[in-house]
Protein backbone atom coordinates (compact mmCIF):
# COMPACT_ATOMS: atom_id res chain seq x y z
CA UNK A 1 0.00 0.00 0.00
CA UNK A 2 1.40 3.32 -1.04
CA UNK A 3 1.02 6.31 1.20
CA UNK A 4 0.34 9.53 -0.66
CA UNK A 5 2.19 12.48 0.80
CA UNK A 6 0.63 15.87 0.11
CA UNK A 7 3.02 18.52 -1.06
CA UNK A 8 2.88 21.73 0.94
CA UNK A 9 0.90 24.42 -0.84
CA UNK A 10 2.82 27.37 -2.15
CA UNK A 11 2.42 30.49 -0.05
CA UNK A 12 0.67 33.19 -2.05
CA UNK A 13 3.07 36.03 -1.27
CA UNK A 14 2.06 37.96 -4.39
CA UNK A 15 -1.61 37.82 -3.48
CA UNK A 16 -0.82 38.92 0.07
CA UNK A 17 1.17 41.92 -1.16
CA UNK A 18 -1.65 42.82 -3.54
CA UNK A 19 -4.14 42.63 -0.67
CA UNK A 20 -2.03 45.02 1.41
CA UNK A 21 -1.67 47.43 -1.51
CA UNK A 22 -5.40 47.53 -2.22
CA UNK A 23 -6.28 47.76 1.45
CA UNK A 24 -4.42 51.04 1.67
CA UNK A 25 -5.49 52.44 -1.71
CA UNK A 26 -2.04 52.24 -3.31
CA UNK A 27 -1.29 51.76 -6.99
CA UNK A 28 1.24 49.29 -8.38
CA UNK A 29 3.27 52.24 -9.62
CA UNK A 30 3.45 53.78 -6.12
CA UNK A 31 4.65 50.56 -4.48
CA UNK A 32 7.07 49.62 -7.26
CA UNK A 33 8.82 53.00 -6.92
CA UNK A 34 9.12 52.54 -3.15
CA UNK A 35 10.97 49.23 -3.54
CA UNK A 36 13.02 50.21 -6.59
CA UNK A 37 11.59 47.97 -9.31
CA UNK A 38 9.69 48.66 -12.52
CA UNK A 39 5.92 48.43 -12.52
CA UNK A 40 5.95 45.40 -14.91
CA UNK A 41 8.34 43.60 -12.53
CA UNK A 42 6.16 44.46 -9.57
CA UNK A 43 3.09 43.26 -11.48
CA UNK A 44 4.79 39.86 -11.97
CA UNK A 45 5.59 39.68 -8.24
CA UNK A 46 1.93 40.25 -7.33
CA UNK A 47 0.88 37.63 -9.89
CA UNK A 48 3.44 35.15 -8.50
CA UNK A 49 5.05 35.02 -11.95
CA UNK A 50 8.40 36.27 -10.64
CA UNK A 51 10.26 35.26 -7.49
CA UNK A 52 10.74 38.02 -4.95
CA UNK A 53 14.34 38.67 -3.92
CA UNK A 54 15.39 39.02 -0.31
CA UNK A 55 16.21 42.70 -0.85
CA UNK A 56 12.80 43.36 -2.42
CA UNK A 57 11.11 41.52 0.44
CA UNK A 58 12.98 43.66 2.97
CA UNK A 59 11.90 46.86 1.21
CA UNK A 60 8.29 45.72 1.01
CA UNK A 61 8.31 44.74 4.68
CA UNK A 62 9.68 48.16 5.64
CA UNK A 63 7.17 49.95 3.44
CA UNK A 64 4.14 48.03 4.72
CA UNK A 65 5.47 48.20 8.30
CA UNK A 66 5.53 44.45 8.88
CA UNK A 67 8.38 42.15 9.86
CA UNK A 68 10.01 40.35 6.96
CA UNK A 69 9.10 36.99 8.53
CA UNK A 70 5.46 38.10 8.71
CA UNK A 71 5.58 39.27 5.10
CA UNK A 72 6.95 35.95 3.87
CA UNK A 73 4.41 34.12 6.03
CA UNK A 74 1.63 36.39 4.66
CA UNK A 75 0.61 37.68 8.10
CA UNK A 76 -0.51 41.29 8.40
CA UNK A 77 0.56 42.39 11.87
CA UNK A 78 1.02 46.11 11.21
CA UNK A 79 -0.69 48.88 13.09
CA UNK A 80 -2.83 50.81 10.62
CA UNK A 81 -2.18 54.12 12.34
CA UNK A 82 1.58 53.65 12.05
CA UNK A 83 1.35 52.58 8.43
CA UNK A 84 -0.77 55.59 7.51
CA UNK A 85 2.18 57.82 8.33
CA UNK A 86 4.26 56.13 5.64
CA UNK A 87 2.62 58.06 2.81
CA UNK A 88 3.03 61.83 2.67
CA UNK A 89 -0.05 63.87 1.76
CA UNK A 90 1.98 66.85 0.59
CA UNK A 91 4.47 66.76 -2.28
CA UNK A 92 6.59 69.85 -3.02
CA UNK A 93 4.11 72.05 -1.18
CA UNK A 94 1.23 70.98 -3.43
CA UNK A 95 -1.84 69.45 -1.82
CA UNK A 96 -2.34 65.88 -3.01
CA UNK A 97 -5.95 64.70 -2.97
CA UNK A 98 -7.30 61.19 -2.40
CA UNK A 99 -3.94 59.61 -1.56
CA UNK A 100 -3.67 56.63 0.79
CA UNK A 101 -3.17 58.74 3.92
CA UNK A 102 -6.20 60.91 3.09
CA UNK A 103 -8.41 57.88 2.51
CA UNK A 104 -7.30 56.24 5.73
CA UNK A 105 -8.20 59.39 7.65
CA UNK A 106 -11.51 59.57 5.78
CA UNK A 107 -12.25 55.95 6.78
CA UNK A 108 -11.63 56.76 10.43
CA UNK A 109 -13.71 59.94 10.20
CA UNK A 110 -16.73 58.19 8.63
CA UNK A 111 -16.46 55.44 11.24
CA UNK A 112 -16.45 58.08 14.01
CA UNK A 113 -19.39 60.02 12.56
CA UNK A 114 -21.50 56.87 12.58
CA UNK A 115 -20.33 56.03 16.08
CA UNK A 116 -21.54 59.45 17.28
CA UNK A 117 -24.78 59.70 15.30
CA UNK A 118 -26.05 56.18 14.61
CA UNK A 119 -28.55 56.46 17.50
CA UNK A 120 -30.20 59.46 15.81
CA UNK A 121 -33.19 57.96 13.92
CA UNK A 122 -33.13 60.86 11.43
CA UNK A 123 -29.47 60.38 10.51
CA UNK A 124 -28.86 58.63 7.18
CA UNK A 125 -25.89 57.96 4.93
CA UNK A 126 -26.21 61.00 2.60
CA UNK A 127 -25.73 63.28 5.61
CA UNK A 128 -22.15 62.00 6.01
CA UNK A 129 -21.09 63.74 2.78
CA UNK A 130 -22.46 67.05 4.03
CA UNK A 131 -20.85 66.83 7.46
CA UNK A 132 -17.43 65.88 6.09
CA UNK A 133 -17.64 68.67 3.50
CA UNK A 134 -18.48 71.27 6.14
CA UNK A 135 -15.72 69.99 8.43
CA UNK A 136 -13.16 70.19 5.64
CA UNK A 137 -14.28 73.63 4.46
CA UNK A 138 -14.33 75.15 7.95
CA UNK A 139 -10.99 73.64 8.91
CA UNK A 140 -9.24 74.79 5.74
CA UNK A 141 -10.73 78.27 6.06
CA UNK A 142 -9.51 78.55 9.66
CA UNK A 143 -6.06 76.98 9.29
CA UNK A 144 -5.20 77.32 5.59
CA UNK A 145 -4.40 73.60 5.71
CA UNK A 146 -6.52 70.62 4.67
CA UNK A 147 -7.77 68.22 7.32
CA UNK A 148 -8.60 65.32 5.00
CA UNK A 149 -7.54 66.42 1.50
CA UNK A 150 -10.13 64.70 -0.68
CA UNK A 151 -12.20 65.54 -3.75
CA UNK A 152 -15.85 66.55 -3.61
CA UNK A 153 -18.24 66.52 -6.57
CA UNK A 154 -21.34 68.70 -6.87
CA UNK A 155 -24.41 66.55 -7.42
CA UNK A 156 -27.97 67.83 -7.21
CA UNK A 157 -26.53 70.99 -5.69
CA UNK A 158 -24.89 69.15 -2.77
CA UNK A 159 -21.31 67.99 -2.08
CA UNK A 160 -20.50 64.31 -2.65
CA UNK A 161 -17.23 62.67 -1.57
CA UNK A 162 -15.70 61.30 -4.76
CA UNK A 163 -14.08 58.21 -3.17
CA UNK A 164 -16.94 57.54 -0.77
CA UNK A 165 -18.13 54.20 -2.18
CA UNK A 166 -14.60 52.79 -2.15
CA UNK A 167 -14.04 53.85 1.46
CA UNK A 168 -17.40 52.44 2.59
CA UNK A 169 -16.57 49.14 0.89
CA UNK A 170 -13.25 48.99 2.74
CA UNK A 171 -14.96 49.74 6.06
CA UNK A 172 -17.41 46.91 5.48
CA UNK A 173 -14.75 44.44 4.32
CA UNK A 174 -12.74 45.20 7.46
CA UNK A 175 -15.87 44.73 9.62
CA UNK A 176 -15.89 48.31 10.84
CA UNK A 177 -19.34 49.13 9.42
CA UNK A 178 -22.36 46.93 8.78
CA UNK A 179 -25.32 47.84 6.59
CA UNK A 180 -28.53 48.04 8.60
CA UNK A 181 -31.17 45.85 6.99
CA UNK A 182 -34.19 47.85 8.12
CA UNK A 183 -37.03 48.92 5.85
CA UNK A 184 -36.77 52.54 7.03
CA UNK A 185 -33.21 52.75 5.70
CA UNK A 186 -33.22 51.75 2.05
CA UNK A 187 -31.00 53.08 -0.74
CA UNK A 188 -30.26 55.93 -1.20
CA UNK A 189 -31.14 56.63 2.44
CA UNK A 190 -29.31 53.61 3.87
CA UNK A 191 -27.57 53.56 7.21
CA UNK A 192 -24.61 51.69 8.70
CA UNK A 193 -23.94 50.30 12.16
CA UNK A 194 -20.43 51.01 13.50
CA UNK A 195 -18.50 47.96 14.68
CA UNK A 196 -15.22 47.60 16.58
CA UNK A 197 -13.44 50.39 18.43
CA UNK A 198 -13.24 53.82 16.85
CA UNK A 199 -9.86 55.53 16.61
CA UNK A 200 -9.00 59.09 15.58
CA UNK A 201 -5.32 58.90 16.48
CA UNK A 202 -4.37 60.12 13.00
CA UNK A 203 -6.07 63.47 13.68
CA UNK A 204 -4.56 66.46 15.46
CA UNK A 205 -6.16 68.17 18.46
CA UNK A 206 -7.36 71.07 16.29
CA UNK A 207 -8.87 68.66 13.80
CA UNK A 208 -10.71 66.80 16.56
CA UNK A 209 -12.14 70.08 17.86
CA UNK A 210 -13.51 70.92 14.39
CA UNK A 211 -14.97 67.42 13.95
CA UNK A 212 -16.82 67.52 17.26
CA UNK A 213 -17.91 71.11 16.64
CA UNK A 214 -19.65 70.22 13.36
CA UNK A 215 -21.21 67.08 14.84
CA UNK A 216 -22.46 69.19 17.74
CA UNK A 217 -23.87 71.75 15.30
CA UNK A 218 -25.77 69.01 13.48
CA UNK A 219 -27.33 67.71 16.71
CA UNK A 220 -28.49 71.25 17.50
CA UNK A 221 -29.73 72.57 14.11
CA UNK A 222 -30.38 69.33 12.20
CA UNK A 223 -29.66 68.71 8.55
CA UNK A 224 -31.63 71.79 7.51
CA UNK A 225 -29.29 74.01 9.49
CA UNK A 226 -26.25 72.22 8.08
CA UNK A 227 -27.54 72.69 4.53
CA UNK A 228 -28.15 76.36 5.19
CA UNK A 229 -24.48 76.70 6.14
CA UNK A 230 -23.31 74.62 3.17
CA UNK A 231 -25.34 76.64 0.68
CA UNK A 232 -23.29 79.71 1.60
CA UNK A 233 -19.96 78.04 0.74
CA UNK A 234 -18.53 79.87 -2.28
CA UNK A 235 -16.59 76.90 -3.77
CA UNK A 236 -19.85 74.94 -3.88
CA UNK A 237 -21.73 77.84 -5.46
CA UNK A 238 -19.02 78.29 -8.11
CA UNK A 239 -18.83 74.60 -9.02
CA UNK A 240 -20.72 73.28 -12.03
CA UNK A 241 -23.23 70.47 -11.59
CA UNK A 242 -21.39 67.10 -11.70
CA UNK A 243 -18.13 69.07 -11.52
CA UNK A 244 -15.41 69.10 -8.86
CA UNK A 245 -15.78 71.50 -5.93
CA UNK A 246 -12.43 73.23 -5.58
CA UNK A 247 -11.77 73.72 -1.87
CA UNK A 248 -7.99 74.06 -2.06
CA UNK A 249 -5.78 76.25 -4.26
CA UNK A 250 -4.06 74.47 -7.14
Amino acid sequence: MKIKIEKPSKINIGGFIKKLRKKFFLTQDEVSKKIGVSRPTYNKIEANKADITLEQAKRLADFFNVGIIDLLATQDTANNNIRSALVDSLVSGKIVLDDSKSLLKLSDLIHYIYYRLVSDPQFIDPFVHKLVFLMEYKYFKSNNLPMVPIRFIKKNGSPIIKMYDQVISELMVNNRLELLNIKNYKFPDQKYLPLKNVSLRNFSANELIMIDQIIGTYTFVGIEGIMEMINKVNPLLRAEEEGEIVLYPH
